[in-house]
């Protein structure tokens, strides 16, 4: 166990590593002015004589505890100690989404119990609804995956991972340099994110192969609310099909090109045939996949002109 004294009042033992987020370790902790636990959140020890990430941390657990929603973690407490950012909030724990949806896609039968198709639906609306509202304070979450919606252990759908939010009022967030690098497999022609996969080098935004395309190509002065658009339909495309985005562009070669449809699951035509289990049975409203592929449109002009959109537009299809 170690202990952060942030000042005669503030003092934090940690307990134990909770989980891993990015940039950033979280622990459980007791804080002992509270007489409570929480989790203390640090940025990675490797990371403390990085000023940009230092700043970055300090920036994103600014722009957290700017939205107040029952889906957003609080944040009681955000600073430095000796040049070590951190902050401290409540201790939840439970499953990623990313957990939820591995279990289901190997047959886990107490989670398929737990998550049918119907409530992970749920989740996803949820999900967007959050996003929205953190839109609606001109701030960017920049990293929606499966990872970073946590369900609590009494069933409370967090968002987390708020590393590389943006605040749109800021042009300065923009700052953060991106570079990449080409798989075996991928090319240089400028169609990079269509032709092949992008591994993540130095210092980047957001997760590889489930990035914004405009996002991974660096073009950060057309990053707005629609790249997290593209996000959230990564994530509704891995509740329909149970296979990431990531796979789908991997599996190019026997799937043709761009990202083919979740409706294509149902006709086992992905990877050859070797498609796993799907939450979408026959009979669920293919214009529910028709909204999430709009969503993973290459051009941004191309998506959902709103969050909101993008969710009534999958409420209209599943009546």
């Amino acid at each position: 166990m170690s202990e952060l004294k942030i000042s005669s009042e503030n003092e934090y033992r940690t307990i134990k590593t909770l989980r891993k987020e990015g940039i950033t370790e979280i622990f459980i902790a007791d804080d002992l002015l509270n007489d409570r636990r929480v989790a203390l959140k640090r940025l990675r020890e490797q990371l403390w004589d990085d000023k940009e990430m230092i700043h970055r941390f300090l920036r994103s657990a600014q722009l957290t505890a700017r939205l107040q929603h029952p889906h957003i973690e609080p944040i009681y407490l955000y600073g430095s100690d000796n040049d070590s950012p951190f902050s401290v909030g409540p201790a939840i724990t439970g499953d990623t989404l990313e957990d939820i949806l591995s279990k289901l896609k190997a047959g886990d039968a107490a989670t398929q119990q737990a998550f049918p198709l119907f409530r992970l639906m749920e989740i996803f609306q949820a999900a967007c609804r959050t996003i929205s509202y953190a839109h609606s304070f001109d701030v960017l979450h920049r990293d929606l995956t499966p990872k970073n919606i946590l369900i609590g252990e009494y069933g409370g759908m967090f968002i987390i991972g708020w590393d590389f939010a943006k605040d749109l009022k800021d042009r300065s967030s923009n700052a953060y340099k991106m570079n990449f690098e080409m798989e075996e497999g991928g090319n240089d022609t400028g169609q990079g994110f269509e032709s092949g996969f992008q591994t993540m080098v130095g210092s980047a935004i957001g997760t590889p192969g489930l990035t914004a395309p405009e996002l991974a190509a660096g073009d950060l002065d057309s990053v707005d609310e629609k790249t997290d658009i593209y996000g959230l339909g990564t994530i509704l495309y891995r509740i329909l099909t149970l296979h990431s985005t990531e796979e789908a562009i991997r599996a190019k070669s026997t799937s043709g090109e761009g990202i083919p449809s979740p409706n294509s699951f149902q006709k086992k035509k992905l990877f050859g045939g070797m498609v796993g289990p799907t939450h979408a049975p026959k009979g669920f409203p293919t214009d529910v996949g028709v909204a999430c592929m709009r969503a993973l449109e290459i051009k941004p002009q191309n998506r959902q002109t709103s969050v909101d959109a993008f969710l009534n537009e999958v409420l209209r299809a599943l009546g």
